[in-house]
């Protein structure tokens, strides 16, 4: 148990010890030219994001919670479909639909006749104002889910004792609903916020540098394994500052009800509840709907052009790893829980420990395997020469190994906190029963716990292939040479100009996120 938590911890371990005891000449240089142009950067681009994500998600959760209007059904699942989508594939389509030569451009030149770009001004994507649009559209989902969920389960009384007041319907959501809200705001924002500072896909096409592309090039750049290190450490600190002032946002909230009255749908004016349609219809084309429809013509118009061997044995990697990751990832949630189920010592220690990874970039927790593999390898090499034999090089970085452990490290997060919610729906008495008739451990893992947790088990195992699939920054900075992944092959190829080669992978991409989304709807549709 201990073996487990601390292999999954190991990597958070040794960046700080590499940060502490290793030396970097190129840091003071670094830190004289562009380290606080970089902090500057992320400080904007996460309070932008942040701010442009409540923009789009909170009033769109507040209709469908509150309100009857016409669509209502659909956008309540509709508008997290944009968690299907990788954000650098949204920047991508963006770009191409509004840059000079795109169709947008085309036709105003050719409606006002203008001949060059002097003639006019037009919104230029690759700026940081595209990357907080992109961003922002792409990450709104978790503003709306949550802001949905919390919207839904205020009690109506209080709704009924400010009318008796004679409070306006804006005044009872700004004085009330709002504030009621405001913590799960705050919980969403600060996973927008650490979903900004993973990303690297968008931020590096729009040229947009912060502390994630810092990391970036001082590995892949200057080999500068030191500063890489503390480079990540100080995203860490970005991580840690967000997680402690959510916490402290809501440590003085308490709601004191006596009663529970579900919410009641309103049904409001008829121009009223068209806006209210109006206003989702334009959050879910711009996050969900124009991507697709650009994505499935461009993979309908190149398809000839698509390499479809190198397709397919790309994507059989990608798949054979995320399969394993995602396998591990569920047999270590189970154990987990199976201890804190049986009260082994520490458990729920064990288990957060374990679960740390997903609160950590990719990029960061990507230096940490480098660190822990790369040690390994020289410790291999030095075992192997100190008994006569020869240099075998790298055994464990530069592999599918390590890309498999940075993923296990970062997702197994989301399998523990999946069968944990399971083995919460198993009461206690069942177990204590099959002890009276004799049966132990083994036999009621067999009989009763995994025949009752199969759907957790599946959702968990689902997410994490998924996740698996889609995650980009580990992949680019761990990947064998020679070797691509599903998102590192589609992105290599957007970051060149050359989408036609990558179209059916992209779309693919697309597609293979549909289901997780489909679990929150379902999962949202269980509170009701």
């Amino acid at each position: 148990m201990w073996l487990l938590a601390f292999l999954l911890f190991l990597p958070i371990f040794a960046l700080f010890w590499e940060s502490f005891s290793g030396f970097s000449e190129h840091f003071s240089h670094l830190y004289h030219t562009v380290l606080f142009i970089y902090i500057k950067n992320s400080l904007i681009l996460l309070v932008g994001v942040c701010l442009m994500a409540i923009i789009w998600g909170v009033p769109s959760a507040y209709f469908v919670s509150r309100f009857q209007f016409p669509g209502r059904k659909f956008f309540r699942w509709a508008l997290l479909l944009p968690l299907a989508l990788p954000a650098y594939l949204v920047a991508f389509v963006y770009t191409n639909i509004l840059d000079y030569a795109g169709p947008i451009q085309i036709f105003l030149r050719q409606l006002f006749e203008w001949q060059t770009a002097s003639d006019y001004w037009f919104v230029d994507m690759r700026t940081m104002g595209g990357a907080i649009f992109v961003l922002s559209l792409v990450f709104s989902p978790y503003i709306f889910w949550l802001s949905n969920i919390n919207f839904s389960e205020q009690s109506m009384s209080l709704i009924h004792a400010a009318k008796l007041q004679g409070k306006s319907q804006q005044q009872i959501f700004w004085r009330i609903q709002l504030p009621l809200a405001r913590p799960a705001i705050a919980v969403a924002s600060t996973l927008v916020a650490m979903e900004t500072l993973a990303d690297y896909g968008t931020v590096a096409y729009f040229s947009v540098w912060h502390i994630t592309t810092a990391i970036f090039n001082a590995w892949i750049d200057l080999g500068d394994l030191p500063l890489a290190s503390q480079l990540s450490c100080l995203t860490l600190l970005f991580v840690v500052v967000l997680i402690v002032l959510e916490k402290r946002s809501r440590r003085k909230t308490t709601l004191y009800a006596h009663e529970y009255e579900p919410i009641v749908l309103e049904k409001p004016k008829k121009v009223n509840a068209w806006l209210m349609t109006g206003w989702c219809t334009l959050v879910w084309s711009l996050a969900f709907l124009v991507p697709s429809i650009w994505l499935i013509n461009e993979a309908y118009v190149y398809i000839d052009q698509t390499d479809w061997s190198v397709f397919y044995q790309m994507s059989m990697t990608s798949f054979s790893l995320a399969f394993w990751v995602a396998l591990i990832a569920v047999i270590i949630a189970f154990i987990l829980q199976v201890a804190k189920r049986v009260n082994f010592p520490h458990a729920t220690l064990l288990t957060r420990m374990a679960s740390l990874g997903y609160a950590i970039p990719g990029t960061v927790l990507a230096i940490g395997v480098l660190i822990v593999t790369s040690t390994l390898d020289h410790w291999i090499n030095d075992g192997v020469v100190y008994f006569g034999g020869s240099i075998i090089g790298l055994v464990f970085s530069g592999t599918l190994l390590a890309i498999g452990f940075a993923f296990l490290c970062r997702f197994s997060a989301v399998a523990i906190g999946s069968v944990e919610s399971g083995f919460e729906k198993i009461p206690n008495s069942y177990d204590e029963a099959a002890k009276l008739q004799g049966h132990y451990l083994r036999s009621i893992a067999q009989k009763i716990w995994l025949p009752l947790l199969k759907s957790s088990l599946f959702t968990a195992f689902l997410l994490v292939f998924l996740e698996s699939l889609k995650e980009l920054s580990a992949a680019l900075l761990l990947r064998p040479f020679n070797v691509e992944t599903l998102s590192t092959y589609i992105y290599q190829y957007m970051a060149t100009e050359r989408f036609e080669l990558v179209s059916i992978p992209a779309l693919l991409m697309v597609l293979i996120g549909l289901p997780p989304v489909l679990l929150l709807t379902y999962s949202m549709d269980k509170r009701k």
